[in-house]
């Protein structure tokens, strides 16, 4: 099992954070890679955001799977979206 590091979860919820941009329902993907590991993260959330500046307040996943590649060949990996959302909000 690959396990996710502290910067693959960084660079995935940089990358979510971009693609959600100010929309209050996300459905999509977003990819990463960190060498020869290929990370994507398929999933629909629920956000909210700030009325001021519409900085993101939360997100709530409906339905998330992420898919780690090395070399060509799909692995199981230790993913966790709580844990990635550590990252989201710094």
């Amino acid at each position: 099992m690959y396990e996710i590091s502290d910067k693959l979860y960084a660079d995935v919820a940089e990358e979510l954070i971009a693609a959600v941009g100010s929309r209050d329902y996300f459905s999509g993907s977003v990819c990463v890679e960190d060498g020869d590991v290929e990370c994507e993260l398929v999933t629909s959330l629920v956000v909210s955001h700030d009325d001021y500046d519409r900085s993101i307040t939360s997100i709530c996943p409906v339905w998330w799977e992420c898919h780690t590649t090395i070399d060509g060949y799909e692995v199981d990996n230790d993913f966790s979206f709580s844990a990635m959302t550590n990252y989201l909000f710094d």
